[in-house]
């Protein structure tokens, strides 16, 4: 094991955040979060996951891990312990297992009880819903995120990227009973909030993956009308404008696209 990872189990807080978009309503009440809460069933045994998971790992990532786990086993401390569960999380992304590391930000979230919280679980587990190959550890990741984003929900009713990404995890990994839940919740949202910049973003993705690069373009320059310099929306256009046969926008584009990632 590295001298940063016994560092890292001695007490250095690697912060793990990632945010994207979220959908559905709940009351604000107590009772709310609870019914939410409840979706986080399991149907997959985390237990099973991580065991399986820890047989394919180095001996240096297990060593990690187990030290980390030694910290966790023997405190109470709230604190101590969000901070162990960030290691972890932290960790299991980087052995490219985001449901994993999604199931710690999950612990995270039941404690600090935030809607930012529950995103970022979300967020992670809907990572492993769009890239995890096995579909038992996909359909896992899926509904949890869904779960953490509805949790999301409860807390800020208002806020329309928690209601985006719960719908682009349905899109990603459609119910088998209703295979156009996702795009229905994005359509409803772009009329409900047909100014809202990440709605007008991701139907504008996913009508790229559809080649239907009109409605995209579309879509996209509304959002530059909204916000001139939105990098998602500047990239975006370029392959729209690829995908339509117009070289010389689509050029224009990615430029503009190259400057905004420096």
């Amino acid at each position: 094991m590295t001298r940063l990872q016994l560092t890292v189990v001695a007490g250095t807080l690697l912060l793990f955040a990632i945010l994207y978009f979220g959908f559905d309503t709940k009351p604000r009440e107590r009772r709310g979060i609870d019914a939410a809460r409840k979706k986080i069933a399991v149907k997959t045994d985390i237990q099973a996951l991580l065991a399986e998971a820890r047989e394919e790992l180095a001996p240096d990532e297990l060593t990690f891990l187990g030290s980390v786990h030694q910290v966790l086993n023997t405190t109470e401390v709230d604190s101590l312990k969000i901070s162990m569960w960030k290691e972890l999380s932290s960790a299991w992304y980087s052995y490219n297992r985001p449901d994993l590391a999604g199931h710690y930000a999950e612990l995270i979230a039941g404690v600090l009880n935030t809607a930012d919280a529950w995103s970022i679980a979300g967020t992670t587990y809907a990572i492993g819903g769009q890239r995890l190959e096995n579909e038992k550890h996909r359909i896992f990741a899926t509904e949890h995120a869904a779960a953490a984003f509805e949790n999301a929900i409860s807390l800020e009713p208002d806020n329309v990227t928690h209601r985006t990404n719960l719908a682009v995890c349905y899109v990603d990994n459609p119910p088998k009973d209703n295979p156009m839940k996702g795009v229905q919740m994005l359509l409803n949202l772009d009329k409900k909030y047909p100014e809202a910049i990440g709605v007008q973003n991701t139907l504008a993705r996913f009508a790229i993956k559809t080649s239907q690069f009109d409605k995209a373009a579309a879509r996209l320059e509304k959002v530059l009308t909204l916000d001139a310099n939105n990098r998602n929306a500047t990239c975006l256009l370029a392959q729209a404008y690829e995908g339509l046969g117009e070289t010389t926008k689509a050029m224009n584009f990615n430029e503009r696209c190259q400057a905004l990632l420096k």
